[in-house]
């Protein structure tokens, strides 16, 4: 961010210029990003793009037309969905303009007080609950007032509701996006009643997008012998008793997610029963249509079965799944009914991120994105304290993950075949499961 006296600058008059580069997903990235954009000849990514300075150009002028191009090109390229956003250049003396357009619903910033044009950059506050907007440059200098030392803003809270937003940070890590909704949910959710009978603080729709491109190219019984447990809360003997299955063998869930990727529509028996050749196998359909097809825009996996809800010990939470192919990568987008932001949300996210890196490969293709969509957001009661000590931890670097060998049958996919790199997680925090 720049923000220059009100005097003459060599040759241009400014304001105010504010520019926010974000998605830079480590401090290293982003000084790197820097040091090219203030020696673009220099810059091997940058010097066969960018045409030297000419003399009639203004310098201002060339450094926006640097970064305009280093937006262009890898790595600094962002995503479709990530928009650009700076802050109108505005001499001193701003001429006039003749009001001829229609009149329009007018948007007032909550921080200067005057009108938002609709060719100005604005931001809104992520609560859903605030009416909250301000110009870029506003909310910038907003967050500027607590730490006036620094040029760009790290932190900084709703000039409304107070909420804390986290701008550049959520920008910067990924991870912000589920801290910020978090906050959100506990500060301004509704609180809501539930099956379990904890009580939760919830808000209904959201959204979270992942990038995954920077990684490397019977499953409950499958899970108990490598000690992973997350499905142990809803098959124990005392779980099936309470849900009316007392004739069904501990650890059998019911015909759930795997049943119905495989085997939709085949007549449930037990978990022991050979199920081959039966019922629709969405997931073959869905890497064929990707290798045959993959501009299709069905290419869906759908846990979702109403025939065999009665039969299931926990109905569905992430019920549906849709693939998409562009440019040689992979997305993912997932709908998830109810979405228990503590425990559940955080496995969701790593398990249908390492679904689609595992679709990528066996397809060929590259692991784009994974975007989460949210129904019943909540926060369970019991977890607030816990996820408010989450709130002030600072996320550290995501891992990748490196497939160790080439797997052509996603069947063929063992553990040993994955290797995590760079896991370095912050010390436990323990949360109980309501069941």
């Amino acid at each position: 961010m720049l923000d220059p006296p009100l005097e003459e600058l060599g040759e241009h008059l400014l304001k105010t210029m504010v520019l926010l580069v974000q998605g830079f997903p480590n401090q290293i990235s982003a000084l790197r990003f820097e040091w090219a954009w203030q020696h673009p000849s220099r810059s091997r990514r940058l010097s066969s793009r960018v045409t030297p300075k000419t003399s009639k150009e203004k310098s201002l002028n060339f450094h926006v037309r640097v970064v305009a191009e280093m937006l262009l090109a890898p790595p600094w390229d962002p995503p479709i969905h990530m928009p650009i956003v700076y802050g109108p250049v505005r001499s001193i003396k701003i001429a006039s303009k003749a009001n001829d357009s229609p009149e329009q619903e007018i948007l007032i910033c909550s921080i200067c007080f005057s009108d938002i044009d609709i060719t100005d950059e604005s931001v809104k506050c992520i609560s859903h609950k605030c009416s909250a907007a301000s110009h870029m440059t506003c909310l910038a200098n907003h967050f500027l007032v607590k730490d006036p030392e620094r040029l760009l803003p790290v932190n900084g809270s709703c000039p409304v509701c107070d909420l804390d937003i986290l701008p550049i940070k959520m920008n910067q890590h990924e991870e912000y996006q589920y801290l910020n909704l978090i906050s959100n949910i506990i500060k301004n959710g509704n609180n809501k009643g539930d099956r379990t009978g904890t009580g939760t603080k919830s808000i209904f729709g959201a959204q979270m997008r992942f990038s995954l491109r920077n990684n490397d190219q019977q499953m409950q019984m499958s899970l108990r012998k490598k000690k992973v447990r997350i499905w142990d809360g809803n098959s124990s003997r005392e779980f099936l008793d309470s849900m009316g299955f007392t004739n069904r063998e501990e650890g059998d869930l019911g015909p759930v997610y795997g049943f119905q990727w495989r085997h939709y529509g085949a007549e449930y028996n037990n978990m022991h029963t050979d199920y081959q050749g039966k019922g629709v196998d969405q997931l073959s359909h869905v890497i064929k249509t990707i290798k045959e097809n993959p501009n299709d825009r069905r290419i869906l996996m759908c846990a979702w079965n109403p025939k065999d809800i009665p039969l299931m010990a926990l109905p569905p939470c992430h019920c549906l799944a849709q693939f998409y192919v562009a440019n040689g990568e992979l997305s993912c987008q997932l709908y998830q009914r109810s979405a228990d932001m503590g425990l559940g949300v955080p496995f969701n996210i790593a398990s249908y991120s390492l679904l689609t890196i595992m679709l990528a490969h066996v397809t060929n293709l590259k692991p784009g994105e994974f975007i989460h969509t949210l129904g019943d957001a909540h926060v369970y009661n019991n977890h607030i304290d816990a996820l408010e000590e989450q709130l002030k931890r600072e996320p550290r670097p995501f891992p990748t993950m490196k497939l160790k060998r080439n797997v052509e049958c996603i069947e063929s996919f063992t553990f040993d075949d994955f290797e995590l790199i760079g896991y370095n997680p912050h010390p436990k925090i323990v949360m109980k499961m309501a069941v």
